[in-house]
Formats: C-alpha cells, sequence, structure tokens
C-alpha cells in the first residue's frame, strides 16, 4: 500500500482506492482490474456477471424492509486514462499508479490518477 495514504480516513475506501491504483488497466487491458471487482464482490456475497465483451455487472439485494424502495445505479469504467509527464518511464500496461501526497491532495506522481482527474482533495 502506498505511504501516500496510509493513514488517512476513512480507511477502508483509500485502502480500497490504493488497491486499485496498483492494478494496471489501460484500455484493452482490463482483465486484472476486471478480475479485482469480480473477486471483490463474491467476497462480500455479491450477485456478479461478466459478459464476453468484458463487462462486469455487480448487484447487491435491496437491505432488510428496503425491497420496494428505488434502485440506484452506479456506473463506471474499468479502465483508465494513460497520460502522463514526458519526462516520465512508466509502463502503463505492467504498473499500477504512485501515489503522492502534496499541499492536501492525493496525486499520482508524473501522471492522472488514471480516471484524467489529477488531484483527490483528502483535507
Amino acid at each position: 500500500m502506498s505511504a501516500a495514504i496510509t493513514l488517512l480516513e476513512p480507511k477502508p475506501i483509500w485502502d480500497h482506492f490504493g488497491r486499485i491504483s496498483e492494478i494496471p488497466r489501460p484500455s484493452k487491458n482490463e482483465r486484472k482490474i476486471a478480475a479485482h471487482v469480480i473477486e471483490l464482490a463474491r467476497k462480500h456475497d455479491l450477485e456478479v456477471r461478466e459478459d464476453n465483451t468484458g463487462n462486469v455487472v455487480v448487484r447487491k439485494a435491496a437491505s432488510p424492509g428496503k425491497a420496494d424502495s428505488q434502485m440506484v445505479a452506479l456506473q463506471s469504467h474499468l479502465d483508465m486514462v494513460c497520460e502522463k509527464n514526458r519526462d516520465l518511464t512508466h509502463d502503463f500496461d505492467r504498473e499500477g499508479i504512485e501515489l503522492v501526497r502534496a499541499d492536501g491532495y492525493v496525486k499520482a506522481s508524473g501522471a492522472t490518477l488514471g480516471n484524467g482527474a489529477e488531484i483527490l482533495g483528502f483535507a
């Protein structure tokens, strides 16, 4: 786990973010992140399926007493934006993102965080 996020709260969220940041996931090479999402879903006894294209769908049943409530859907992509500074040597197919902290933010060292964002505030 990156030292840049070790002491941040809420710890479970930052730990999850750190694990995802360690997984290389450029477009057309999402197998490792898909496997991570599937493993996490199964660990938490969630319904999960993957289609032939590699799309992963995870479903969680309603909490007790909430079966008649409206459904909430969250959608995301598994791949990442692979942009880096010209002077950075980085293999997006094999290396995760190096996280650093600076001025109240978590940043990727010399690259984007993978979703097009350059910083995440934590203060």
